[in-house]
């Protein structure tokens, strides 16, 4: 009985955690460094901007982009220990089968 609730519940986790570290992936911030240094350029080459309003949208620009960073880096880190734990679990799993 307490074998199988053991398996269950660490199938469980292992389920858990790949929906995790799917849900997280979708969350990094991959593609968007390259938009990010294309909007920049575009502002700084517009000769209708005035250098106090490029100043202004650049700003705006960088924080948008550290706000996504933060989030990027905070799934980057929910992956890591996503992928932490369900070895853990493969581990315990095996453990689990093939005990005697």
């Amino acid at each position: 009985m307490k074998k199988s609730i053991l398996l269950i519940f660490t199938i469980f986790t292992m389920i858990f955690c790949g929906w995790t570290i799917v849900e997280s992936s979708q969350k990094l911030n991959l593609q968007t460094l390259d938009i990010h240094a294309i909007e920049k350029r575009n502002i700084v080459e517009n000769p209708k901007i005035s250098d106090c309003e490029k100043k202004i949208l650049i700003q705006s620009l960088d924080f948008r982009e550290s706000r996504k960073q933060e989030n990027s880096d905070s799934a980057f880190f929910a992956i890591q220990i996503s992928i932490f734990i369900f070895f853990i679990q493969v581990l315990l799993f095996f453990g689990i089968i093939f005990k005697k």
